[in-house]
């Protein structure tokens, strides 16, 4: 009966020493029944962030592939956003690659970069474009090849892999309105106005406080 149980168990500690924990928290959970093993369950938790994270990741275009290709309309699309995003995560993936990261660390970003291709594929096919869509698609497959190959120096994967950031604020802006983008750099400088008066009011206040115990002390 022991022999059975311990073979019903096997799979399912595989399964979470692979994935959420080390074998003494394991331990710890199962053993001891210490659950609130403080070390362990930040382990646990950081894992499980992470896996949430890489699985938002991969399945995060599948939802906009599917609306496009349900509706047979890409309306509302920016073909030049999806592109930026597309380069922003080629680049990572490519960075990793030539730095020889495992697979692990960068399989994520693998399965997204064909997800938006595929997207931006359908954006170009429901505008009539299916041919210059498949063209833009080859091109982007010979700039990863000669990105990800020794013709290209490490140190230009790596400025490309830097600027993914802007590519990205990029992509978020491109096909607004200028009126539109106007009035988000107006918030965003207003935030900026903002933050350096909380920033600075206390000191403010400290300083006239100041000022006014000193003009006190003379007075007396």
């Amino acid at each position: 009966m022991d022999t059975s149980g311990e073979g019903t168990m096997t799979p399912l500690k595989d399964f979470l020493l692979t994935f959420f924990m080390p074998e003494k928290c394991y331990d710890q959970f199962f053993l001891y029944f210490s659950f609130l093993h403080v070390p362990c369950l930040k382990i646990v938790l950081s894992k499980t962030m992470g896996i949430l994270i890489l699985v938002g990741i991969v399945i995060a275009p599948l939802p906009q592939i599917w609306k496009v290709f349900w509706s047979g309309s890409s309306v509302g699309l920016c073909l030049t956003s999806v592109f930026l995003e597309l380069l922003a995560i080629s680049t990572h993936a490519a960075f990793c690659y030539t730095q020889n990261f495992p697979i692990g660390a960068w399989g994520e970003s693998l399965f997204a970069l064909i997800q938006i291709a595929v997207l931006a594929l359908l954006v170009q096919h429901y505008r009539g474009k299916t041919i210059k869509g498949i063209y833009l698609l080859a091109l982007y497959c010979g700039f990863m090849f000669l990105v990800a190959s020794p013709l290209t120096p490490v140190s230009a994967v790596w400025t490309l892999h830097e600027w993914n950031v802007l590519l990205v604020i990029a992509g978020r802006v491109t096909g607004l309105s200028l009126s539109t983008q106007m009035h988000a750099v107006a918030c965003c400088c207003s935030g900026v106005i903002l933050a350096q008066v909380l920033m600075y009011w206390n000191k403010c206040m400290t300083n006239s406080e100041k000022e006014g115990q000193v003009e006190k002390d003379k007075a007396d």
